[in-house]
């Protein structure tokens, strides 16, 4: 029987199998970043370097904006010779900050949405990332362990509960919220041991 994930029952997994993709253009894409809009560069500059460890890659002022390039720097190499290999780095994070920009208390729609939900970043210790977003005043949408109240992570309450194997995965992860009321999905490192 040929599965889908249109035919998946609730606790089931599909790996698609699809294989490499043939399109040798193709073959070399990654997910170099994600942009996020922020509203006030020093409190989100500090929040991803003090709770998550990212170091500042650099900074461009690009007139009506600056552009902050964020990732773990892996050895130490010139501002020069990042920048020539920036488009075949990974995991960078870009913020975004429009100079003349009114911080909107209605931007961020808490989910169910379409759209942007959050990014998952993962950590050696998730209680431990966690802490540390507690100690500088974010908020934690879900701590460690179990999961207490679902409306939390965005179903509407009275929608069909998630599945137990769900369950056991959410269990171990965390979401954070940065200065700005983006997600943060703390994934430990060893999530199915």
């Amino acid at each position: 029987m040929s599965m889908s994930y249109e035919t998946l029952k609730p606790g089931e997994r599909y790996a698609s199998g699809d294989g490499p993709v043939e399109d040798e253009n193709l073959q070399s894409a990654l997910l170099n970043h994600v942009c996020l809009n922020i509203s006030e560069p020093k409190r989100s500059l500090d929040f991803y370097k003090s709770v998550l460890g990212f170091s500042s890659l650099f900074s461009w002022n690009i007139g009506p904006q600056t552009v902050f390039f964020l990732g773990h720097r892996k050895a130490a190499t010139s501002q020069e010779d990042f920048l020539k290999g920036m488009q075949g780095s990974a995991g960078l994070l870009e913020l975004l900050w429009m100079h003349d920009a009114q911080p909107d208390a209605g931007a961020v729609t808490p989910p169910p949405r379409v759209g942007f939900f959050h990014i998952g970043i993962t950590v050696d210790s998730v209680s431990d990332i966690a802490r540390k977003a507690r100690e500088f005043g974010s908020t934690i949408i879900k701590e460690p362990g179990p999961v207490q109240d679902e409306t939390k992570l965005g179903l509407p309450a009275g929608t069909p509960s998630v599945d137990a194997s769900c369950h056991k995965i959410l269990s171990k992860v965390a979401y954070i919220a940065d200065p700005d009321g983006n997600w943060i999905e703390l994934v430990p490192r060893n999530i199915h041991a």
